[in-house]
């Protein structure tokens, strides 16, 4: 059982607005012996050496969001990700208290998410009755021209 624990405060009792101020795992994954998603083994030949050893290096993954915010260390491409998001909004050099607090907002927004939409209806997410594809919506794409292209080669 996956629980995610949000602390929360409001900016003022007078306006409905609050900020995630903490995320805390109820109980961490303990994955099996290599079967860890969220990092891939790589193995490094040392010099002079036949035998390699092997390293573990931190990798994309949807289980990240089940860590404790703040209090775990990001992980460079975790930093080099989102200094490139975040430089959009700002031209301002990001620290990694920034970083944790857009990282907070995000992982709010898709557990709240995840709670009101996809975990009452998931039959229905599963078969795509929820979120349908854009090649159900009916529009034709009236820009194709992979059709007219018999009479162009034609000389």
């Amino acid at each position: 059982e996956l629980v995610q624990i949000f602390r929360t405060n409001t900016h003022s009792k007078y306006i409905r607005e609050f900020g995630v101020e903490k995320l805390e795992v109820a109980e961490p994954i303990k994955w099996k012996a290599g079967k860890d998603v969220t990092f891939s083994e790589v193995k490094v030949k040392a010099k002079g050496k036949k035998k390699g050893n092997t390293k573990k290096v931190p990798r994309p993954s949807f289980f990240k969001q089940f860590r404790n915010l703040p209090g775990e260390e990001l992980d460079d491409d975790e930093r080099q990700f989102l200094s490139m998001e975040l430089m959009e909004e700002s031209d301002d050099e990001i620290d990694d208290d920034q970083m944790v607090e857009f990282l907070l907002c995000q992982y709010y927004e898709f557990a709240d998410q995840l709670r009101g939409t996809v975990i009452p209806r998931s039959a229905r997410v599963y078969t795509g009755d929820v979120f349908p594809s854009d090649d159900e919506s009916g529009d034709m794409n009236m820009d194709d021209d992979d059709d007219d292209d018999d009479d162009d080669d034609e000389s």
